[in-house]
């Protein structure tokens, strides 16, 4: 059975964890070992034990961080290119900033889905009990107090009945959707499904990419402050990579680098491939004449990686605003499928 994903929380506190111990000279093996004594949650315990036993048999930290299944693909290359630039230290820390980011945000879009997707589910179990029993009823009153039913009385009632259903549709989708979305957010397999999903979505395409870009230049600025050459450190940070538009750029910058006859250097081909935006496309530049390119995509991933978060929280902050504007529409279309046989009624008596 595949072992669950940790969720962000957990692999925050274990990466910083990792980094503090590492910092104060322990081993890997022994900072895991210690950790596993300490840990109360039984995923971070075993998954500690059986990363000990890995690295006990000689595997570095990203290989044994694999082979337990408990790590999203994005900290396991991480790992990987910390083992080999011999930065772990720097790469757990980063890690964990990132995925306490990441558990902040999908709190919160967890806490904003909440509330509205069980007035969402209320509503849908008033609108079904409207349509199918409290509608009818109308029905066989209005045609005992008419007799027959003119052509324009009908209207009304048919009328009620397709705007009842309808609300009761359209509710009942918006229902499934925020609760598929509660659901997800709550596991770390799901998150990465949402974050995909983000790539899609034309109003959070542009976040899904900046978050991409700064996980690539996070990656990027390890291996070249680890003294790896620039294909090789590019080479590296490729691999953190599943963004198809990012995908396509950094081959383009790729290209642009082994061109014999008029090579760029890897700040000039990753911006004129478009990676950056222009502003920061310049402050690249500039800091890589310096000679502190490793410094400037550091900088450049903490300030993405802001964007992204900022971007994505306006999105959640929309959500709110628009359940509520569903919720008074299914209200209304309730008292609406309510009020028309009434209507037809009182034009019958008049």
């Amino acid at each position: 059975m595949k072992r669950p994903l940790l969720n962000s929380l957990a692999l925050s506190e274990l990466f910083e964890s990792i980094a503090l111990m590492l910092s104060s000279g322990m081993q890997a093996s022994q900072a895991l070992w210690t950790l596993a004594q300490d840990s109360g949650d039984e995923d971070v315990l075993s998954t500690c034990r059986q990363m000990c036993t890995s690295l006990d048999n000689g595997n570095p930290l990203g290989e044994a961080a694999q082979q337990t299944g408990a790590f999203p693909p994005y900290a396991v290359k991480m790992l990987k290119i910390g083992d080999k630039s011999g930065r772990s230290e720097e790469v757990a820390r980063s890690l964990a900033t990132y995925y306490g980011e990441e558990h902040r945000l999908f709190t919160r879009l967890r806490s904003s889905l909440g509330y509205p997707c069980l007035l969402l589910g209320l509503m849908s179990v008033i609108l079904v009990v409207t349509c199918a029993l409290v509608l009818p009823v109308f029905m066989n009153v209005y045609q005992q107090m008419t007799g027959s039913l003119t052509t324009g009385s009908y209207w009304f009632v048919s009328l009620a009945l397709v705007v009842g259903w309808a609300a009761f549709a359209l509710t009942l989708a918006a229902t499934v959707a925020m609760l598929a979305l509660y659901v997800k957010s709550g596991s770390e397999s799901g998150r990465m499904a949402l974050l995909r999903l983000c790539e899609i979505v034309p109003s959070l395409k542009e976040s899904a990419y900046n978050l991409a870009v700064s996980r690539f230049s996070a990656a990027l600025a390890t291996a070249l402050a680890s003294g790896l050459n620039t294909t090789e450190a590019l080479a590296l940070a490729t691999q953190t990579v599943d963004h198809r538009q990012l995908s396509q750029r950094l081959s383009d910058a790729q290209v642009a680098m082994d061109d014999n006859s008029d090579p760029k250097g890897l700040a000039r081909a990753m911006v004129e491939a478009g990676l950056f935006q222009p502003l920061y496309g310049h402050m690249l530049l500039v800091q890589a004449t310096a000679g502190s390119t490793a410094e400037a995509l550091d900088a450049l991933s903490a300030t993405l990686f802001e964007d992204a978060l900022d971007s994505m929280t306006a999105a959640i902050d929309k959500i709110e605003p628009l359940l509520a504007g569903l919720l008074t529409v299914a209200v209304g279309a309730t008292l609406l499928a309510v009020m028309m046989p009434l209507i037809g009624i009182m034009g019958s008596i008049g």
